[in-house]
């Protein structure tokens, strides 16, 4: 028995009597609408179906059980007395008590438990493919961190005896990305930053409760409830996009090219990976792709088989991939001009539409070729970008441009069939379909934050705080729970309704100072972005954030932790008080960059080191003994020397008076 249904909503749908071939009686119930469903039954079979997320099933063929893709599927056998449920198309049987067989219901609800269930990560939980052992000791930095510009170390420790508190380590890149992580073990690392400045469309929601994100070459699975995080590190270099399977647990992530520490050069790629287990299922594209994947997407309708990419080359190429099998299906020259967007329309898998600067295409997949159909502007302006699209429930495609304007393309066409005049202040960045069919689009200039109705009538608006910066991306949370990313490398919660507070941020320029406090779980981070950030180790949160005059390179604390001091490129020093964040004082040492700012281990006096000149070696680190217990003044003068371009200072001025060495250029 089969039958079809075409936005027909069809509830209660039953059959209670024997077909013409004599099949058992059975029934079907459907809590949603059916589109487009075949439903086939075999002889023999009893059950119930109740379905929760039939809008993303394609084909459902009960009797073989052959479910190609289905979510939340319950199949109830009452005479066997047992239920299967269907994960990812995986059958698990559970079987129900004797004594309820006969009165069993699936559509009972019971009271929730008092206390919530939480999803524990073991300590050897695999990372990318790695084991992570609790060896109570750091492990070594995976292959996607790059090169460590700095290693701070408390300057008044006795290293040879254990930390009276877990020490904090940074990594650096040049995308404003630190990594800061407890010496217990690896569940407690937790990384900080968010890529928003110039990426889009990489902040989701996973089932496990999780925002996934990326920030330089690791992408982050962050639990902000319970304030925990893991990390997938298979990437090589930064990461630039991101794309979530129909099924919510695949994820598929694409990263630029780049150079190992042998000089050797490292493709782009893209990695698609197990959000449960971090392994790596399958990396495509390799030998392919050029300078970086900037766009990538699953397919939709037929159950995310295929995946469409966009690389950073002149030509923008366009390629569709079978990704399980790791083959290419069809590529071609996208655009000259950048490309914002790829995505795979939701009910037609042939279908790709993607934006950028000056165009709007539709892309139709025949074969193993790729055709386009221009979208017309006709009488409406056309815009000097589109930015971002969308598609509503009943397969319209939405774009938001550069003017401002939301622009709904009728389905299967290229032409605008509704236009939303001026719907922002400027550029709208983000769009985003909610599950109960409302609209968000997230304003650039105007950083304003709107709801639109089924026919795009305005119900809410809310504007984001200037601090955070423009809108970059917005995603659906939890219920009525919204999360953005912003430009400024915020990534934000909130309601329609309320206030929005972050839950991570990073530096949105190259971040290359770092200090660790002597006592306290904090540590300070500055960067070219003029910004110096004090951060809580603990509670994960900035305590200040400082603007300074000049592009930061270095800071130091005082081994009191009362002050630090943070370096600029231009050679000028300032000193902050560390509980209130004002400037105590503020010096010029030459005009060059100083590398290094630390204190004295014995008398409060800072010093500073600045580029070596040329005929000096590059300096990798600042050694000192490291079986001297520096809680205790030295039993002489440490010399430390000042490095500029025309000479060399072996201590700072009116401090260490008598020094045993006297360095001075050739």
């Amino acid at each position: 028995m089969s039958s079809s249904t075409d936005k027909t909503e069809r509830r209660g749908w039953r059959r209670d009597t024997p077909g013409p071939r004599g099949e058992s009686p059975w029934v079907a119930v459907a809590d949603e609408v059916l589109c487009g469903y075949q439903l086939e039954m075999t002889e023999g079979l009893k059950f119930l179906l109740c379905a929760e997320r039939l809008e993303r099933v394609q084909h459902l063929f009960f009797g073989t059980l052959a479910l190609r893709y289905l979510t939340d599927i319950f199949v109830l056998f009452v005479e066997e007395g047992y239920v299967k449920m269907f994960l990812r198309g995986r059958p698990v049987t559970m079987y129900m008590p004797k004594d309820q067989v006969d009165s069993y219901n699936l559509e009972a609800k019971v009271e929730l438990p008092a206390k919530r269930l939480k999803l524990e990560w073991s300590r050897s939980v695999t990372q990318a493919g790695v084991p992570w052992q609790d060896l109570g000791s750091l492990q070594p930095p995976p292959p996607g961190f790059k090169r460590i510009f700095c290693l701070s170390l408390l300057s008044s420790c006795d290293y040879r005896c254990a930390l009276p508190h877990p020490a904090n380590f940074c990594f650096f890149s040049r995308d404003g990305f630190h990594y800061v992580g407890y010496c217990l073990h690896p569940s407690s690392t937790f990384i900080y930053g968010y890529r928003g400045r110039d990426c889009r469309n990489n902040l989701y929601l996973l089932p496990t409760g999780e925002t996934v994100y990326f920030i330089a070459s690791v992408v982050v699975l962050y639990n902000v409830e319970e304030q925990l995080q893991r990390h997938y590190a298979g990437h090589n270099d930064d990461v630039k996009c991101l794309a979530v399977h129909p099924d919510r647990i695949t994820i598929a992530t694409g990263q630029v090219a780049g150079t190992s520490k042998d000089g050797k050069q490292l493709p782009p790629h893209v990695r698609i990976w197990d959000s449960v287990t971090l392994n790596t299922l399958h990396v495509i594209g390799i030998g392919f792709f050029d300078r970086a994947v900037t766009c990538i997407a699953f397919s939709k309708s037929n159950g995310g088989t295929n995946l469409c990419a966009v690389d950073d080359s002149n030509d923008h190429v366009l390629s569709v991939w079978d990704w399980q099998k790791e083959e290419k299906l069809a590529d071609v020259k996208c655009s000259n001009e950048a490309v914002f967007t790829a995505d795979f329309h939701p009910t037609d898998t042939n279908i790709i539409v993607t934006c950028g600067k000056s165009h709007l295409y539709f892309w139709t997949l025949e074969g193993s070729s790729l055709n386009k159909k221009q979208g017309l502007f006709e009488k409406q302006e056309k815009p000097k970008f589109v930015l971002c699209v969308t598609f509503s429930e009943n397969g319209d495609t939405i774009t938001g441009d550069s003017s401002g304007n939301i622009l709904i393309w009728g389905k299967g066409t290229n032409r605008i069939s509704y236009a939303v005049q001026g719907a922002h202040e400027g550029g709208i960045f983000a769009l985003c379909m909610l599950r109960d069919g409302t609209l968000v689009s997230g304003g650039g200039k105007d950083r304003k934050l709107i709801s639109w109705s089924g026919n795009y009538q305005r119900l809410r608006k809310t504007e984001i705080p200037e601090q955070f910066g423009p809108i970059r991306t917005v995603a659906e949370g939890k219920g009525d729970v919204i999360l953005i990313g912003t430009t400024r490398n915020f990534v934000l919660q909130g309601t329609l309704s309320g206030d929005f507070t972050p839950i991570t941020q990073g530096h949105t320029d190259e971040l290359w100072g770092l200090a660790i406090h002597a006592s306290k779980p904090q540590f300070l981070t500055c960067g070219h972005d003029k910004h110096a950030t004090l951060w809580d180790a603990v509670g994960h949160r900035p305590v200040w954030d400082k603007i300074i005059e000049d592009p930061a390179q270095s800071s130091g604390f005082h081994p009191s932790g009362s002050v630090v001091a943070v370096g600029t490129l231009t050679g000028r020093w300032f000193v902050f008080d560390t509980e209130t964040k004002d400037l105590v004082t503020v010096h010029t040492d030459g005009n060059e960059q100083l590398s290094v700012m630390r204190y004295s281990p014995g008398p409060s006096v800072c010093c500073s080191l600045q580029i070596p000149p040329p005929r000096f070696k590059q300096f990798s680190c600042l050694s000192l003994p490291n079986s001297r217990d520096y809680r205790h003044a030295p039993p002489y003068p440490a010399n430390f020397c000042t490095f500029s371009r025309d000479r060399v200072s072996p201590s700072w001025p009116s401090w260490s008076l008598t020094p045993d060495v006297v360095i001075r250029p050739p």
